[in-house]
C-alpha cells in the first residue's frame, strides 16, 4: 500500500514512514510513523482478490490522539472490474450518517484534494506500465 498511498495523507506524531493493508479477510490497515508507533485506521472485513475489497474504517476518528469511535465506523469497498482491457476501480464509502451533524462535513473532507479525489490518481500513477 506504501507504492500508491500518499505521504501527504497522514496524520500522527511524525512522517508516514508507510501504510499497510493486510490484504486477507481479518487483516489490520494501519499506518506507521518514522517515530516507529502504528495508527491503526481499520480492518478487512472481506478479501476477495481479484475483484472486491471491504473495510471497516476508523480512521476517520482516529485523528490526532483520540482513539477511534466505534460507533463512528464506516464502510469502505473497492471493486475492480474488467472495462474491456482497462480495469474500473469503483470506491464506495459508505455509512458516514453515523456522523450525525457533521456528516456532510466529513464529505467535504472526504471530497477535498487530499481526500479520495487524490486517491485514484496515486492508485494508477502507481501501476501504470512503463513507458517502452
Amino acid at each position: 500500500m506504501s507504492d500508491w498511498w500518499s505521504k501527504d495523507h497522514h496524520w500522527g506524531p511524525s512522517a508516514l514512514r508507510r501504510q499497510v493493508l493486510e490484504a486477507r479477510t481479518g487483516g489490520r490497515c494501519y499506518s506507521v510513523s518514522d517515530d516507529g508507533s502504528e495508527r491503526e485506521l481499520g480492518r478487512v472485513i472481506r478479501c476477495e482478490p481479484p475483484s472486491r475489497l471491504v473495510l471497516a474504517c476508523h480512521g476517520l476518528t482516529a485523528h490526532g490522539e483520540r482513539p477511534p469511535d466505534p460507533a463512528l465506523e464506516t464502510d469502505i469497498e473497492i471493486t475492480f472490474t474488467d472495462g474491456g482491457g482497462v480495469t474500473v476501480v469503483r470506491l464506495e464509502h459508505r455509512a458516514l450518517e453515523r456522523f450525525g451533524a457533521r456528516a456532510w462535513e466529513v464529505r467535504g473532507h472526504l471530497d477535498a484534494v487530499i481526500g479520495w479525489r487524490a486517491t485514484p490518481d496515486d492508485f494508477a500513477r502507481a501501476f501504470r506500465p512503463a513507458a517502452r
